[in-house]
């Protein structure tokens, strides 16, 4: 399987079940404050889950290719909530730009964890640290995502 096929599965597997629960409480919403807070929430768990899929995929599977190649597969990866992303937007629950900042900061960690993910694998000659050292990696942007999302204030896309 490639990776772009492997991006595109990685990013359903998120984003779907996410799409599956707003959408009925969307439905159900009583008022215009319901229906927001919903897409907020939506919101906040759909940048959480970019950032653990982020973490995870690119540590893994986009070690030993060029960024140029893996920028397709990091879009794939990010880019298949973006519907959700936008019908929050187009309801004025969340500002657009720090909505349009949290994807390109998505995007921009994607590229450095593969260059050094990348970069630990030329640098370590040694056969059992390269096949540690992906997951320390992932490790590693696991706990900076979610110390990231623990820190940031819950009002920040108002």
């Amino acid at each position: 399987m490639n990776i772009h096929r492997s991006a595109t599965i990685t990013g359903l597997c998120y984003s779907i079940p996410l799409t599956l629960w707003c959408l009925p409480l969307l439905q159900d919403a009583a008022g215009y404050e319901e229906a927001e807070a919903v897409l907020r929430q939506a919101v906040g768990i759909v940048l959480l889950l970019q950032g653990i899929a982020v973490a995870l995929f690119v540590p893994r599977f986009l070690v030993g290719i060029r960024w140029l190649d893996a920028l397709p597969a990091c879009l794939l990866l990010i880019a298949l909530p973006w519907p959700l992303l936008a019908l929050a937007w187009l309801a004025e629950s969340v500002v657009a730009l720090p909505l349009l900042l949290s994807q390109l900061a998505l995007v921009s960690l994607a590229l450095l964890l593969q260059a050094v993910s990348n970069g630990s694998r030329l640098a370590a000659g040694w056969r059992p640290l390269n096949e540690l050292l992906p997951p320390l990696v992932q490790i590693s942007a696991l706990a900076l995502v979610l110390d990231l999302y623990s820190r940031w204030p819950s009002n920040w896309l108002a």
